[in-house]
């Protein structure tokens, strides 16, 4: 299959921009946003203080992203922020009572967007589905990555070795 003949990418955002949206409409009665509510459920999944640099890798949003969002959550009384206890330069995030109890209501609305993704799918479908996306997310996560030492910008691992200098 030509490239020219499927715009994966295009695709990959509008169903991105969609999860979105009906994640804003569902979470709006816990006033929390697709994005908040993300940062609040890694933070409960890390179960622990983390780091704006580490919500920022993680989430892979930028630091003024990261900002913003951890200046909304601690007005809506969803984490505390405090100094690094090593590090004076960075600011450590944890949740609140009030922050673990809506990532437990948020659950409900999480599996509800999720059976809507996979609906009149098999549980092997959603496998492979899941598999193939990551996949892919690690394929670009490589591609992105410098070139290690002794390795070619642009390595082909389907490269005829006859052409490689010797």
């Amino acid at each position: 299959m030509a490239c020219h003949d499927y715009d994966l990418p295009s695709l990959l955002k509008v169903i991105s921009e969609q999860c979105d949206r009906a994640a804003n409409q569902s979470m709006r009665t816990l006033d929390v946003t697709a994005s908040q509510i993300r940062a609040l459920v890694y933070l409960y999944k890390e179960d622990g203080p983390r780091t704006q640099k580490e919500i920022r890798n993680d989430l892979q949003v930028s630091q003024p992203s990261v900002v913003g969002l951890v200046q909304r959550l601690l007005q809506k009384g969803y984490v505390n922020t405090f100094p690094h206890p090593t590090d004076g330069r960075s600011t450590m995030v944890e949740l609140t009572p009030l922050g673990r109890e809506t990532c437990r209501k948020a659950e409900a609305h999480i599996c509800h967007g999720q059976t809507l993704m996979t609906q009149g799918m098999t549980e092997e479908e959603v496998a492979t589905l899941l598999h193939l996306l990551k996949r892919v997310h690690q394929n670009l996560s490589d591609a992105e990555r410098p070139p290690q030492k002794g390795e070619n910008a642009l390595h082909d691992q389907n490269a005829d070795p006859s052409d490689q200098a010797v």
